[in-house]
């Protein structure tokens, strides 16, 4: 179908709101090479196909899980809404197994979002719900969990995520942290590169949306 917008248009709404860009986005648009295709310039033969999801990684993970004996639930590969509420609602699932001594693996993906407070640290979406989730679960015995974005970068800070597990909090503890003030100043990457459990292997090439895992064997 093509692109109607140009390049032009993107410089005019900048400058119409009064927003100055980085000097890496004003360089990206003031390069013609950047100019996206446009209605007509598509050959009849230029198709398009899907190769991989976030479907995709999560059966990817539920046959891995299952492989190794370990029942897996599929929460959803598009779920959204705000990180720390997602993360709450989870614990809660987690915990619940937890007490009824259910042993297996909750698998998710989909992108979340941040409320951002007015002195943001250093995070992301997933360090964000890893935080939250840790908070939430309060040191559960027999929980561990994971989340990334698959592209290994979330938000800002050059990591990809974070993992969670029982002990988490007693290590920000000993590190001098406040679990609850880095999580209302947004600095989950902060927190977990302190305490343990940051992620940052750099970006993997490909994306499929974020990818979480919470492990329960109580």
């Amino acid at each position: 179908m093509g692109d109607r917008s140009n390049l032009a248009e993107a410089r005019e709404t900048l400058a119409r709101w009064g927003i100055e860009p980085s000097p890496t986005i004003r360089h990206a648009l003031a390069d013609p090479a950047n100019e996206t295709p446009k209605p007509g310039d598509l050959a009849d033969h230029s198709h398009g196909c899907i190769v991989a999801s976030g479907m995709t990684a999560l059966r990817a993970a539920t046959t891995w899980c299952r492989e190794r004996g370990v029942e897996t639930l599929l929460l959803g590969d598009q779920l959204q809404g705000e990180a720390q509420a997602l993360a709450r609602e989870h614990a809660r699932q987690a915990a619940g197994l937890a007490a009824a001594g259910r042993s297996l693996c909750l698998l998710s993906g989909g992108e979340t979002t941040v409320k951002m407070g007015p002195h943001p640290g250093r995070g992301g979406r997933n360090t964000e719900y890893a935080l939250a989730l840790a908070l939430a679960l309060d040191r559960q015995p027999g929980v561990w969990a994971l989340a990334v974005d698959t592209d290994g970068i979330d938000g800002v800070g050059g990591h990809a995520g974070a993992v969670v597990d029982p002990r988490t909090l007693d290590r920000a503890a000993r590190a001098g942290l406040d679990a609850e003030e880095c999580l209302r100043r947004n600095d989950s990457a902060g927190f977990f590169e302190r305490a343990g459990g940051l992620l940052a292997d750099g970006p993997t090439g490909t994306n499929v949306n974020d990818f979480r895992a919470i492990l329960v064997n109580p």
